[in-house]
């Protein structure tokens, strides 16, 4: 998944399928540690 770092974290966030995990988070070097410790906290990389 490709999420700008301003998206992080955001709600609502609409999607149209959930992704089974495991999947990749790739986002700028702007993304709050927090909010990616979230993802990763879920299973995903």
């Amino acid at each position: 998944m490709l999420a700008d770092s301003f998206k992080l974290g955001l709600r609502p966030f609409h999607a149209w399928e959930r992704l089974a995990l495991p999947w990749t988070l790739v986002t700028d070097d702007g993304a709050d540690p927090n909010q990616v410790q979230k993802f990763r906290d879920e299973g995903c990389r």
